[in-house]
């Protein structure tokens, strides 16, 4: 994953760096993981599944670091895995291939779930609501 925000930027904004560098990423790794499907038990593909599963949640971890700051151990585990099972390969696999959105559709509907999960997991209050 390319470099993300310093987490002192606004959430929107982390929110759009962490979509566009997965969605670019994903649109043409995704291809090849369908076609290597036939080797889904393979244990190299597990390990690398493994590792970019981490990569993603530490990057995630750190661009979001504020928001995790605010929760407990165990609400920060669990926001950390709803964002890597809502932005994982299958997720856009989903969206890509199975509903046939076009990148810019399936990008929205990332910004919008992940928006939601930080409003709602880290109990975030947007500008507008607080005033």
């Amino acid at each position: 994953m390319p470099p993300s925000l310093p987490a002192d930027r606004p959430l929107a904004a982390r929110i759009d760096t962490i979509v566009q560098n997965l969605t670019g990423v994903f649109d043409k790794v995704v291809p090849l993981r369908v076609a290597a499907g036939q080797f889904v038990g393979h244990p190299g593909l597990l390990a690398r599944a493994a590792t970019s599963r981490q990569r993603l949640r530490d990057a995630a971890m750190a661009m979001f670091a504020p928001e995790f700051a605010m929760l407990s151990e165990h609400a920060r585990e669990e926001l950390a895995d709803a964002i890597g099972a809502a932005l994982s390969p299958e997720a856009w696999i989903v969206l890509r291939r199975r509903d046939g959105l076009s990148v810019e559709r399936a990008q929205s509907v990332w910004r919008r779930t992940l928006t939601a999960l930080m409003l709602h997991g880290a109990g975030v209050v947007p500008a507008a609501a607080a005033e």
